[in-house]
């Protein structure tokens, strides 16, 4: 799919990596994909490539519901893992998966490229100049639901897919939170989701606090992405692909910055851990924001209750 292939285009472009095999269940994607960058060895179960010991690593594109079991299987192969986020969809699955991770030794590597992003880049760079952040909202409204949001089977987790990258990037610039709550809200016909909105609200000892909402099938007229964070010194906007600063003097500002490859970054950093050019991942800072997620949706199951992060 999607990102199977984008992941594919950059590891081809990495000297130091030979794409040998690659699986997926769609015989015709198969080959197509295969034909187009010469990957000799094809198969239709991942278990193939799980098993072949030829592979030093292995890059999981694979339905979200799926990753945990795969991501452990080729650990526990000898082999080191990057997977799309979310690395699961329940807390349990996240706690085995990071057990695994420890045990082996193995590389496990999120790919989520939330916090290689320009604008959140920018934001980061900057921080300390705006002084404490006191509220951070985020919120993206699509006028269609996401392919693997139908499905629920398939999805495994709402708020680990959809509400993840914003949580992720608040924080990465405010740190860990201290509770979480969360609320769903959706609409189905025939077992198919229609519309749904998910909201997450977590907040920090210090006061200060964060809200993400992800709502798909909603009657807008374009997609909406934005973020908002408030700090003592300055507010901060991101909306409509501009960064914009707002300060307490009342002044102000548009931020510009370079155009990146995030994937590309992204995908090199997995390469440079594993040839131990780069420090692995610690693997409870990597897993806590999709922790985050998780937890907001477990609140919301219960009525919206505030839990402990």
């Amino acid at each position: 799919g999607s990102m199977g292939v984008r992941r594919l285009e950059r590891l081809s472009q990495i000297e130091s990596v030979a794409v040998t095999a690659i699986a997926t269940r769609n015989e015709h994607i198969l080959a197509e994909v295969a034909e187009q960058w010469s990957v000799p060895t094809t198969s239709t179960r991942w278990l193939d490539l799980i098993e072949d010991g030829d592979l030093d690593a292995v890059c999981i594109c694979t339905p979200n519901g799926s990753h945990a079991e795969i991501a452990i299987a080729a650990m526990q192969a000898g082999k080191d893992v990057f997977v799309e986020y979310p690395l699961a969809v329940t807390l349990e699955q996240l706690d085995a998966l990071n057990a695994v991770a420890e045990n082996t030794g193995r590389v496990l590597h999120l790919g989520a490229t939330t916090r290689l992003e320009d604008q959140h880049m920018a934001v980061r760079e900057r921080l300390s100049q705006w002084g404490e952040p006191i509220e951070a909202r985020g919120v993206m409204a699509l006028p269609y639901v996401w392919k693997w949001t139908t499905d629920q089977t398939t999805l495994g987790s709402y708020f680990s897919l959809a509400n993840y990258h914003q949580a992720d990037q608040f924080v990465d610039w405010i740190g860990k939170p201290s509770w979480v709550s969360g609320s769903l809200w959706q609409r189905e016909q025939e077992g198919q989701v229609q519309a749904i909105s998910g909201s997450m609200f977590f907040g920090y000892d210090n006061g200060c606090s964060c809200h993400v909402n992800y709502t798909m099938g909603v009657p807008c007229q374009e997609t909406v992405l934005q973020f908002e964070l408030i700090c003592t010194e300055a507010r901060v906007t991101w909306f409509d692909q501009v960064l914009r600063v707002q300060r307490l003097d009342g002044s102000s500002e548009i931020i510009d910055f370079p155009k990146t490859d995030c994937i590309m970054v992204d995908t090199e950093q997995f390469v440079q851990e594993i040839l131990g050019q780069r420090p692995r991942p610690d693997l409870t800072e990597q897993a806590l924001p999709t922790r985050l997620s998780l937890l907001a949706e477990q609140s919301a199951s219960q009525g919206g209750v505030t839990l402990p992060v």
